[in-house]
């Protein structure tokens, strides 16, 4: 990917709630990981943003379990005597889907990717139609 500004600095000056973060470069690297393997027609701006949504959501996931938060679904119930709590997982269509949702940045490169990747359908009759 020939993207130079794929640096920490620049992440922090676009998410700045991260600032102080010690493993910025090495999300920024796992990031690269997923996006690296395929070629793709996006501007090096846009493949700069998704790297960085996916790494903003891989640090709010790593904070996310340093705080205790392993519950990965729906909370549904909950018990104060002998400690007992229901999670339903969440109604997603695949776990990437699911995995994604963990955070409003992955949820943000969720809604970017489909954007860029839905093909408008169209099924018979004539085009005014589909306009009305």
């Amino acid at each position: 990917m020939n993207c130079p500004d794929l640096t920490p600095q620049i992440f922090i000056a676009q998410f700045p709630e991260f600032e102080g973060n010690q493993y910025i470069d090495t999300m920024i690297g796992r990031a690269l990981n997923w996006f690296d393997l395929y070629g793709s027609s996006l501007k090096c701006k846009e493949k700069q943003y998704i790297i960085f949504l996916l790494t903003a959501h891989l640090l709010s996931q790593q904070n996310a379990l340093a705080n205790g938060d392993t519950t990965g679904g729906i909370q549904t119930g909950a018990s104060i005597d002998k400690i007992s709590v229901s999670v339903a997982p969440a109604p997603y269509s695949d776990t990437f889907e699911y995995w994604l949702s963990g955070s409003r940045y992955g949820q943000e490169l969720l809604g970017f990717l489909e954007f860029k990747t839905i093909t408008p359908a169209y099924f018979g009759g004539s085009f005014q139609r589909v306009l009305r």
